[in-house]
C-alpha cells in the first residue's frame, strides 16, 4: 500500500502547473458550449492543501440562456 501511494505522489507535480495555453482552451471549450471569454483570466492567490495546491482564477464570459 506504502508503494501505491508514493506512485501516486510522484505523479503530482513538484511544482505550480497551469496548462498553457490556458486562455486558448477556456476560450475553445467555451464557444462549444455557446460562451465568450469576455476578459482575461486573473489568477489569486494560491492555497495550499494536505497534498495539492488551489490556484483560483477568475474568469469572466458571456453568453445567452
Amino acid at each position: 500500500m506504502e508503494e501505491t501511494f508514493g506512485a501516486l505522489v510522484r505523479q503530482f507535480a513538484s511544482e505550480t502547473e497551469v496548462p498553457r495555453p490556458f486562455g486558448k482552451n477556456i476560450t475553445k471549450y467555451g464557444l462549444g458550449s455557446g460562451l465568450a471569454l469576455a476578459g482575461s483570466e486573473t489568477a489569486r492567490a494560491e492555497h495550499e492543501r494536505d497534498f495539492y495546491s488551489e490556484l483560483p482564477i477568475n474568469i469572466r464570459v458571456s453568453g445567452s440562456t
